[in-house]
C-alpha cells in the first residue's frame, strides 16, 4: 500500500514540475524559433554583402560559416538558459573547452590564421 501512494505522490509531483515547466519550455521554443528565423537573416544579408564586394569565394564561405555557427551558440545559450540552466556554468564550459581545443591545435590553427589573412589581404599576383 505504501509503494501504491509513493507512486501517486510521484506522479502528482512530476504533475506539478510539468505544469511549472510548460511556460519557460514554451518561451525557450518561441526563443529558438525567432532565433533560427534571426540567423537566416542575418546569413542572408552578409552572402548579401559578400556578393557586393570582390572577395575570395573561400573566404566568403569561411566568413559565413563561422557567423552562422557562433550566433547559433549564442541562440543555445539563450535557449538553455531559458530553461533553467545557469548561462555562467554554460559559458564557462564552452570556454574552457574553446581554450582546450585551442591549445591543442596551435600550429594548426596559426597555418589557418595566416591562409585566412592571404585570402583577405591577396599579397601575391598571378604571373
Amino acid at each position: 500500500m505504501d509503494k501504491i501512494t509513493d507512486i501517486q505522490r510521484f506522479a502528482e509531483q512530476a504533475m506539478d514540475w510539468l505544469w511549472a515547466f510548460i511556460p519557460d519550455l514554451i518561451v525557450a521554443v518561441i526563443i529558438l524559433i525567432l532565433g533560427l528565423w534571426v540567423i537566416r537573416f542575418i546569413n542572408h544579408f552578409v552572402k548579401r554583402f559578400f556578393d557586393k564586394k570582390d572577395y575570395d569565394l573561400a573566404l566568403e564561405s569561411f566568413l559565413q560559416s563561422f557567423i552562422k555557427i557562433s550566433l547559433k551558440v549564442v541562440l543555445f545559450v539563450l535557449v538553455v538558459t531559458q530553461l533553467g540552466v545557469k548561462s555562467s556554468s554554460l559559458v564557462a564550459m564552452l570556454g574552457a573547452a574553446g581554450l582546450a581545443i585551442g591549445l591543442a591545435l596551435q600550429g594548426s590553427l596559426a597555418n589557418f590564421a595566416g591562409g585566412v589573412l592571404i585570402l583577405i589581404f591577396r599579397p601575391f599576383k598571378v604571373g
